[in-house]
């Protein structure tokens, strides 16, 4: 008979479940959704979870998001574990887990940042670089509230006129 000694702390791993930011790593989100795993060579007792500068002590237990090895966090349950509402800003999601032989993962942190707003255009607009001519526009220059990805596609904009009617502006 060999017995196998289970030394190993489970070790967890997590990203966004949608990284919606300018790159598909930066993890900049405005879907404030986390999943992961926890692996281990023994059964997984005990996995909490903590939000910024929450202590070790006030971790709170996620084990009922664990199936198999995968889990899987929404916006609710993290404002759960925050214990209020999940502003727009950098957050990090501390993670521990025990299996069943009494090994315990250090702390794995997870940091996002979670930017639920679009930008916004910063008046004022200037037209045909501030030259009066009814005619045509040929230029609009305007400054927004954030950075935008390096490409702004032309098709995605649109001139809305009184509210209401809008005109592509495809070149």
């Amino acid at each position: 008979r060999t017995a196998i000694l289970d030394t190993e702390p489970p070790v967890i791993d997590a990203a966004l479940l949608a990284d919606t930011g300018i790159s598909a790593t930066d993890r900049v989100t405005s879907n404030a959704a986390i999943r992961g795993s926890v692996t281990d060579a023994s059964s997984i007792t005990s996995f909490v979870g903590g939000l910024d500068a929450m202590p070790l002590a006030s971790f709170v237990t996620v084990l009922p998001t664990l199936s198999g090895t995968n889990f899987q966090l929404t916006r609710a349950q993290l404002e759960q574990i925050l214990g209020g509402a999940l502003v727009d800003g950098q957050h990090t999601l501390h993670l521990r887990a025990a299996d069943d032989k009494g090994n315990t993962s250090a702390v794995y942190d997870f940091t996002f940042t979670l930017d639920t707003h679009s930008p916004t255009m910063i008046p004022p607009a200037v037209v045909n670089s501030g030259k009066t001519q009814r005619s045509r526009i040929d230029r609009i220059e305007f400054s927004l509230s954030e950075d935008l990805a390096t490409t702004l596609l032309s098709s995605g904009l649109r001139l809305v006129r009184n509210g209401t009617d809008s005109t592509p502006l495809a070149t």
